[in-house]
């Protein structure tokens, strides 16, 4: 269409739409690039949740309780006022992300009394927590690693550890089935400190 006066149609230039690119373009981006976004961080939390998720659950590994009394042996060996056995306390262990079933949990020393009541120590020593043995020949319990000697009570005979073995409940069930209330407790304290 052409203007009756041409000096009009001179002045006013007519941009064209790609020129001037429409307002709602930016607004269009901007949502496109939000939904971007939330699009790749929802996963990414969600797969951090399940990953660390273990890491603040409570902890399945807490003090033991009348339930959880664990086999570990038979009477059989066992002699009234005689030595001690080492017997290992297998059951089922687990951490933040892997349940271990079947697993050694540590080792007691059981024996009979003079009277035939059942006694049992923790074989964990007090002092660094290395294995415990029976001596035959000192007729006590020793620890190899720096000379702590125990009664066959659990008593201390030096000031190596802080304290004496630590003594577990244990039952005899079903005629000659040891159970015992296994726990392991802090070693170097004077405290008997579950951990």
């Amino acid at each position: 269409m052409k203007s009756s006066h041409p000096e009009v149609a001179s002045s006013v230039e007519v941009k064209s739409a790609e020129d001037h690119p429409p307002r709602r373009s930016f607004l269009v981006k901007a949502a496109a690039l939000l939904v971007a976004g939330v699009t790749a961080t929802v996963p990414l939390f969600i797969a951090f949740g399940n990953v660390l998720s273990p890491l603040f659950r409570r902890s399945k590994t807490a003090a033991p309780t009348e339930e959880t009394s664990y086999f570990v042996g038979k009477t059989g060996g066992l002699i009234p006022g005689g030595p001690p056995q080492i017997l290992q306390v297998i059951g089922t262990k687990k951490d933040a992300w892997t349940t271990y079933p079947g697993i050694a949990l540590g080792s007691v020393l059981v024996r009979l009394d003079d009277e035939g009541q059942i006694v049992c120590l923790n074989a964990r020593c007090t002092h660094l927590g290395c294995t415990v043995g029976y001596q035959s020949t000192e007729n006590r319990l020793y620890c190899p690693c720096h000379a702590a000697s125990f009664s066959l009570n659990g008593e201390r005979f030096n000031q190596t550890p802080p304290r004496n073995l630590d003594r577990l409940d244990a039952e005899i069930r079903n005629g000659d089935e040891i159970w015992v209330r296994f726990q392991n407790f802090r070693s170097g304290t004077e405290e008997q400190i579950p951990v």
